[in-house]
């Protein structure tokens, strides 16, 4: 590429060879576009187009400080740019309880439409859970008849699907990163996120 070879170094790298690059170049498809990416700014934004470089296709994500020890604290702000993509894409992947529709029907609804969008036993793997919800607000959520706990104090939901506690505003399912299209990226001092497959797997159900 002509920009890289006038810059002598990463195209988005300082002169300063011992500083961090401000974004890196993920491999991504045209069909999981819009997506969210992280900008260098320690935001969460949309990209609406990909970058061709010999015939393959990237995405741009922004490199931005955090401490790593503590990336759990922008899960909340990431999911929630990738809620807030899925209602303006009109996407049919966010569900909620309402007077025809149990709050543990809209939980089962959810997880079903990650398992047929991926075609696969195990999938969804996870599902993020308010930390707010103590045992009776999981079973309030989540059918008592289809929730196991192993003797590490581990939830789990139709068996394979591990609910993991954390600083979310909804429930969220996950199929595993590879189908989510979820990349990070950590640098000394730096990290980067993508999430280009929301619309097929990554499914919500509001609280």
């Amino acid at each position: 590429m002509i920009i890289t070879s006038i810059l002598e170094n990463d195209l988005h790298r300082s002169k300063d060879k011992e500083r961090q690059p401000l974004m890196v170049e993920v491999p991504s498809k045209s069909d999981f576009i819009p997506c969210v990416i992280s900008n260098t700014h320690g935001e969460f934004v949309i990209s609406y187009k990909l970058f061709e470089d010999n015939g393959r296709e990237y995405s741009r994500v922004g490199i931005f400080d955090h401490d790593q020890s503590k990336i759990d604290l922008v899960i909340n702000d990431l999911f929630t740019a990738a809620y807030l993509l899925s209602i303006k894409q009109g996407w049919s992947n966010i569900f909620s309880p309402d007077g025809s529709v149990s709050k543990q029907k809209a939980v089962s609804n959810a997880f079903n439409y990650i398992f047929k969008q991926s075609g696969e036993i195990g999938q969804p793997s996870v599902c993020l859970i308010p930390d707010s919800f103590d045992k009776d607000t999981i079973i309030e959520w989540f059918d008592d008849g289809t929730i196991d706990v192993n003797s590490m104090g581990v939830y789990k939901y139709h068996k394979w699907c591990r609910l993991v506690s954390t600083n979310t505003d909804r429930i969220v399912f996950l199929s595993l990163p590879e189908y989510v299209g979820m990349y990070t990226h950590f640098l000394s001092g730096g990290v980067g996120f993508l999430l280009h497959n929301v619309r097929r797997a990554i499914a919500f159900v509001e609280i």
